[in-house]
């Protein structure tokens, strides 16, 4: 096995959607390596940014981006082509995110506050807007399996939208009300032309929409408690999991949409972390004795002789507690003792 000498990176690192590129950044420099062999494949120049907030291969690993949210500045170049770059500014609108369009020749940036989704076309030069889109809509892809579609989540008149877009030209193809209080996340199958939406923590909801409108699975465990954790599709597409703070992870069949399985795991480890959470159980064993002044008895459990008193308390785990030297008394006596001094 070859190592590597240590690469510097301010913004970490990204691996190409094929695997064969790696791409670190410390400015004014953009490094990408090759993969198999270790050296250096190229070396961009990014002296317009100080700091990388976003470091991104396009889907067909032929474009790379770099993004600064502080200068509101995003650098687009072209692996094969070094001579070519692009340069795209938000202006006072500010950037809070960016992601790559389903077919890789489209930028998406999210301004400030999540009012206004950009959309820049990098072979016309064309832009669309957005309204009110969701914020998270360029933490993940928004494009379908082969990239003939694009999904966005938005805000309208107090309703949540989803809005199915062409993945060459972004012409609206279907847009469909959404039966949530406030959609937390979107995403589409690996295996055909559906898309997973799932309401706030704070509700137990979630829709499965084809690409038509209709609605495949609506599904609510219960009512009045934290809600949808997370959401993950299988590799396949045959199973998607369903997580939720119920401490339960539910399997469905993407065939029938039935719930084929369940998982339970225990909080008891985070439970055991938290102060004051710790489980304890007292038994008290009193053999029969009369009451002073009436007749009413404590009566023994059937089972338990001899006259026992016995009690069972669970240890909490042990916590050990640590302090700061300036707080501690010892270190605030010395500390006015050589003032005086």
């Amino acid at each position: 096995m070859d190592f590597s000498s240590p690469l510097a990176s301010e913004g970490g690192c990204c691996w190409s959607p094929c695997g064969s590129l790696l791409a670190t950044c410390s400015p004014p420099r953009l490094t990408v390596w090759a993969a198999d062999t270790l050296v250096v494949a190229a070396v961009l120049p990014c002296q317009e940014v100080e700091t990388v907030d976003r470091l991104l291969f396009s889907p067909d690993s032929l474009l790379l981006l770099l993004s600064s949210y502080k200068a509101g500045l995003t650098l687009v170049y072209s692996v094969g082509a070094q001579e070519w770059r692009g340069r795209i500014a938000t202006g006072s609108g500010g950037l809070a995110g960016v992601t790559w369009g389903a077919d890789s020749r489209h930028v998406l940036t999210m301004a400030d506050w999540g009012v206004l989704l950009t959309v820049w076309s990098l072979s016309s030069r064309a832009v669309q807007y957005v309204k009110t889109p969701k914020q998270w809509t360029c933490e993940g892809a928004v494009g379908n399996r082969d990239g003939s579609y694009s999904a966005v989540v938005e805000r309208r008149e107090c309703r949540d939208c989803l809005n199915i877009f062409t993945g060459n030209d972004w012409q609206l193809v279907r847009h469909t009300l959404l039966e949530t209080e406030d959609c937390a996340g979107a995403l589409w199958a690996p295996h055909r032309d559906c898309i997973a939406v799932w309401d706030s923590p704070l509700y137990y909801r979630i829709l499965v929409v084809s690409l038509d409108g209709r609605v495949e699975l609506d599904y609510s465990a219960y009512d009045h408690q934290l809600g949808v954790a997370a959401v993950r599709w299988s590799p396949s597409g045959h199973m998607l999991a369903i997580a939720s703070h119920d401490n339960k992870v539910r399997l469905f069949c993407s065939q029938f949409w039935t719930l084929v399985h369940q998982v339970e795991h225990s909080p008891g480890l985070h439970e055991a972390l938290a102060p004051g959470s710790t489980r304890s159980r007292l038994v008290r064993l009193r053999s029969q004795r009369k009451c002073q002044g009436g007749g009413a008895t404590w009566a023994r459990p059937a089972g338990l002789s001899g006259n026992r008193r016995a009690s069972s308390q669970q240890r909490p785990p042990a916590r050990c507690h640590l302090r700061r030297p300036s707080r501690c008394p010892v270190a605030r006596r010395r500390q006015h003792l050589r003032a005086g001094a």
